[in-house]
């Protein structure tokens, strides 16, 4: 065991025999939540190498009773309550701060392991000292060969992972290296502030480390949204880059050609699924999304093809109901 210290006399023990502690932020979702918990505790490596840390943001659901019976049934699952809603990125920064492991994990409550997936997590990061790994779980498709992936810049970090890199199910840091970055919080408005994080320890380190493997499934929900999706990712997502780019860490080339992908990948489906079709299983906030579109893209001609986009997207749907027909 060792401590690593924060500041202000205050010290994070870190103990040698966990490799990884798995981060839950939870808030009223305790069905979910029971779910992820059972496919963890189940797991055959979870005993030997791993902790759970829920910090319960608060919930008025069974979210508590939940936590407390597996942290009473397993000495390395720990459960933590708030006594307010702190707001989700507080409550980031709150569990990350419990972590004893190597390795923090950002994990979500309705995110599942496959069977014997953890095991060969671990077995990944082991083998890894990298101060950034990042579990992409196969969601390029077909994009990216299916392995090990190690990107010796930032540049080839964005260029692999794209905008999954907003997902927090991916991201791992090296706990001694995430205690000494400043300013956590600089983020907090953004609503992605574990994006933040990540992206300034990987400017810091020498190389990170991709784990492109299925791993994880996420629990469907019945609704989802609750936010502004065009302000998060474009506006936010894409100005999470700006200092990056001025001193040189992220290329113009490399910035360009992930803006196009967002445009293409998600913010079309996006705004054809939630503003055009305005599919009720989905309940996000849609308020000025043309503004938030424009002011990023109105000079990309890759904009003006969006009718093209409709088309194709048309064309596929008839072939589908031929197909099937």
């Amino acid at each position: 065991m060792y401590q690593i210290k924060l500041g202000r006399g205050l010290h994070i023990k870190v103990k040698d025999n966990i490799l990884l502690s798995i981060c839950i932020p939870a808030f009223n979702r305790d069905d979910y939540l029971k779910n992820t918990l059972d496919s963890i505790v189940n797991q055959a490596k979870f005993p030997a190498s791993c902790e759970v840390i829920i910090s319960d943001n608060n919930s008025t659901d069974n979210t508590r009773a939940i936590g407390e019976y597996f942290s009473r049934k397993y000495s390395n699952v720990r459960y933590y309550r708030n006594e307010t809603n702190i707001g989700a990125e507080s409550n980031f920064l709150k569990l990350l701060n419990y972590g004893q492991g190597k390795y923090l994990k950002l994990h979500n409550d309705r995110a599942c392991f496959y069977k014997d997936k953890l095991d060969e997590l671990v077995k990944d990061i082991e083998n890894s000292d990298h101060d950034v790994i990042f579990l992409l779980n196969e969601n390029r498709g077909k994009q990216l060969e299916v392995g090990l992936i190690e990107c010796n810049n930032f540049d080839q970090f964005v260029q692999t992972v794209s905008y999954w890199s907003t997902w927090m199910c991916g991201i791992i840091l090296k706990n001694e290296e995430y205690r000494n970055l400043k300013c956590k919080d600089r983020a907090i408005a953004s609503q992605l502030i574990q994006t933040d994080i990540m992206f300034r320890m990987l400017a810091d380190c020498r190389s990170s480390l991709i784990i492109n493997e299925k791993m994880l499934y996420e629990q469907a929900l019945e609704a989802k949204g609750g936010y502004n999706l065009f302000k998060v990712f474009i506006g936010n997502y894409l100005g999470l880059y700006q200092d990056y780019l001025k001193d040189g860490t992220l290329s113009r080339k490399s910035y360009k050609k992930e803006k196009i992908n967002l445009l293409r990948n998600f913010i079309f489906p996006w705004y054809t699924q939630i503003v055009l079709i305005k599919d009720k299983r989905f309940q996000f906030d849609t308020i000025n999304a043309h503004h938030a579109i424009l002011k990023r893209y109105w000079n990309e001609p890759f904009l003006y093809s969006y009718p093209l986009y409709l088309m194709k997207i048309s064309l596929l749907r008839i072939l589908q109901k031929i197909n099937f027909s």
